[in-house]
C-alpha cells in the first residue's frame, strides 16, 4: 500500500511537470504551478490518511489472528493486550474509547454496542476533512476557467491596430492569450478528472478495508448489537419458560395429584389468567418520535406482562399461546380500554395530547368488529377519532385481503387514520392499500435498500416510520437517508404512563 501511495504521489507530480513543460506562456506556467500545490494539499489531508486508515485495518485483521495465539477464555481480555491493535494514531485512539465505552457497558449489564458506532465512515470523513477535499476537483476546474479569462483579458488588451507592426505584434499576443485560455482550461479538467478518480477510488479502498475488518471483528470477537439482543431475548425467554413450567409444577402437584400430563399451552395460560387477575399486565407507552429533534408526535400502546415472580417477560414467550386459543382478543381490549382512558386522563387536565396508536392483531380483527370496538370507547371517554391511530398487521393484507381492505375503508370513513405495522421490506409482501403509512421494521429490512423503499412508498403515497430502531448508527442511517420518524430502544424505552406523561408535558413547557 505504501508503495501505491508512492507511485501515486509520483504519477501525479510527473503529470503536472508534463504540464508545466509544455505551458504555452508564463501566465499558464502560474497557473498550472497553483493547480499543482491545490492537488498536493488534497493529496496530504485526503488522500494520504485514507491510505493510512486502510494499512490500520489491515493491521486490525491482523491483531485478531494475533490473538489466537493468546491463552485465554476471554476474548475481551485478550483483545486488549494486543497493543497497538491498528498500529494507525487515530484509529487506536478511537479503538481505545470503544474499549472503555464497552467495558462500562458491560460494568453495567448492557448490551455492548457495535464498534460501527465509534469507527465508522462519518468519523473517518471527518479526521481527514473529506468535505475540503472533495471541494479539490471543482478548485482546479475553477482555476482552469480562471486561466482561461485571464488569456483571454491579456491577449484582447494588447490588440493595437495603429500600424501594420503593432497589428502584427498584437495578433500573436492575442493568439498566445487564447493559447493560454485553451491549455489551462483543459489542463484544469484533466487534473480535476485526475484528482476525483484517485481520490474516489483510494476512498473506496479505505471503505472495502474498513467493512472487511468489522466483518472479521463480529464474526471472532462480538456480534452485532442486534445478534447480541436476541441471543439475550432467547436465553431470557428460554430462562422463563423453564421457570413458568416449574412453577406450575409446584402448584399442579400442590392441587391434585391427578392432573400429570398437562400441555405447555395450559401450563401458560394459567399463569396469564392469574397475572390478569393480580394485575400484572399494565399498559405501557412507546413514544414515535420525529427522528432530527426526538420530539413525540405519537404513542404505540402496549400491554406489559409483569410477573409476580419472574418480573417482565417477553411477548413472544405468551403471545402464541394467548393467539392460538383466542384470549388475545380479551388482552387487546383491555389494553385498548386503557390507553383510552390515559388519553382522557391527558385531554381532561388540558396537558398536550398526542395520538395513541391502537395495534390490532390479526386475531382481533377476524374476531371482533374493530369500527365498532373504537366507537364505543370514544362515546365512553369523549374522545375523536384524531385522538387515535389504527394499526394493522401487514400479515392480514396477505392472509385475509378483503378483510383487510374492508376493515381499513370502514375506518377511513369514520375518520381514522389506518396505519400498516410488520413490513420488513419485502416488496412482493408490499399490499394494495389506502392506508396512510406503513412502519418499517429496521430490524428485519436491508440496509442497503432502505433509500429504493423510501423512495418507493413514497410515490405509492405512502408515509413511512421506522420501528426498533437500536443503535446510533442505525439512527443517523435513516436520517441520512430521509426518514423522518420511528421509535425504538434508542430514541425512547416503553415507559409507563406517568413517565409519558411527563415527556410530553416537559416538550410542552420547553
Amino acid at each position: 500500500m505504501k508503495k501505491f501511495l508512492i507511485l501515486l504521489s509520483i504519477a501525479l507530480a510527473l503529470i503536472c511537470a508534463v504540464f508545466i513543460a509544455f505551458s504555452p506562456s508564463m501566465l499558464s506556467v502560474v497557473i498550472v504551478v497553483i493547480m499543482m500545490l491545490v492537488m498536493a494539499a488534497g493529496h496530504i489531508i485526503g488522500i494520504r490518511p485514507n491510505f493510512q486508515f486502510s494499512e490500520g485495518f489491515r493491521n486490525g485483521r491482523a491483531s485478531i489472528e494475533s490473538m489466537k495465539k493468546i491463552a485465554s477464555d476471554n476474548k475481551w481480555a485478550a483483545l486488549r493486550q494486543v497493543k497497538p491493535f491498528f498500529k494507525q494514531k487515530m484509529l487506536d485512539e478511537f479503538f481505545e474509547l470503544y474499549l472503555q465505552k464497552s467495558q462500562n457497558q458491560q460494568d453495567s449489564g448492557l448490551v455492548v454496542s457495535d464498534i460501527e458506532d465509534t469507527i465508522n465512515e462519518d468519523s473517518l470523513e471527518l479526521r481527514n476533512w473529506r468535505g475540503v477535499v472533495l471541494q479539490v476537483a471543482g478548485v482546479l476546474t475553477a482555476l482552469g476557467l480562471l486561466g482561461t479569462f485571464l488569456g483571454l483579458m491579456t491577449g484582447i488588451s494588447s490588440v493595437s491596430f495603429s500600424t501594420v507592426d503593432a497589428t502584427i505584434t498584437s495578433i500573436e499576443q492575442l493568439l498566445e492569450g487564447i493559447a493560454t485560455a485553451f491549455y489551462t482550461s483543459i489542463v484544469g479538467v484533466i487534473l480535476s478528472v485526475l484528482f476525483n478518480i484517485s481520490n474516489r477510488v483510494v476512498w473506496n479502498i479505505t471503505l472495502r478495508e474498513m467493512n472487511l475488518f468489522m466483518e472479521k471483528f463480529h464474526a471472532e470477537i462480538l456480534p452485532y448489537a442486534d445478534e447480541q439482543m436476541r441471543i439475550n431475548e432467547y436465553l431470557q425467554n428460554e430462562e422463563t419458560l423453564r421457570l413458568l413450567t416449574q412453577i406450575n409444577n409446584a402448584e399442579i402437584r400442590q392441587n391434585s395429584t391427578l392432573v400429570r400430563d398437562v400441555s405447555y399451552e395450559q401450563r401458560t395460560m394459567v399463569q396469564v389468567l392469574a397475572g390478569v387477575e393480580n394485575g400484572e399486565f399494565t399498559t405501557v407507552f412507546e413514544p414515535v418520535c420525529k427522528l432530527e429533534d426526538r420530539s413525540v408526535v405519537k404513542a404505540v400502546g402496549r400491554l406489559r406482562w409483569d410477573h409476580a415472580s419472574l418480573g417482565v417477560i417477553d411477548e413472544s414467550v405468551y403471545y402464541p399461546v394467548v393467539a392460538a386459543n383466542g384470549y388475545l382478543i380479551r388482552l387487546e381490549k383491555m389494553l385498548w380500554h386503557d390507553v383510552a382512558a390515559r388519553v382522557s386522563e391527558l385531554k381532561k387536565s388540558g396537558q398536550r395530547t398526542v395520538p395513541a396508536v391502537l395495534t390490532a392483531s390479526k386475531v382481533l380483527l377476524m374476531g371482533a368488529e374493530i369500527p365498532a370496538l373504537i366507537d364505543e370507547l370514544i362515546e365512553e371517554f369523549d374522545l375523536t377519532p384524531r385522538d387515535f391511530e389504527i394499526s394493522l398487521p401487514l400479515e392480514v393484507y396477505t392472509a385475509c385481503a378483503d378483510e383487510a381492505l374492508k376493515t381499513e375503508q370502514a375506518l377511513q370513513k369514520k375518520g381514522y387514520k389506518v396505519v400498516i405495522h410488520g413490513y420488513d421490506g419485502d416488496l412482493i409482501e408490499l399490499p394494495e392499500t389506502a392506508a396512510e403509512e406503513i412502519v418499517l421494521d429496521a430490524g428485519k429490512a436491508d440496509p442497503e435498500r432502505l433509500g429504493d423503499l423510501l423512495t418507493l412508498l413514497s410515490k405509492k403515497n405512502l408515509a413511512v416510520s421506522v420501528e426498533n430502531i437500536v443503535s446510533a448508527k442505525q439512527l443517523a442511517n435513516l436520517r441520512k437517508l430521509g426518514y423522518d420518524y420511528g421509535r425504538g430502544r434508542h430514541l425512547y424505552p416503553e415507559m409507563e404512563f406517568t413517565a409519558f406523561a411527563a415527556l410530553i408535558d416537559g416538550e410542552t413547557v420547553k
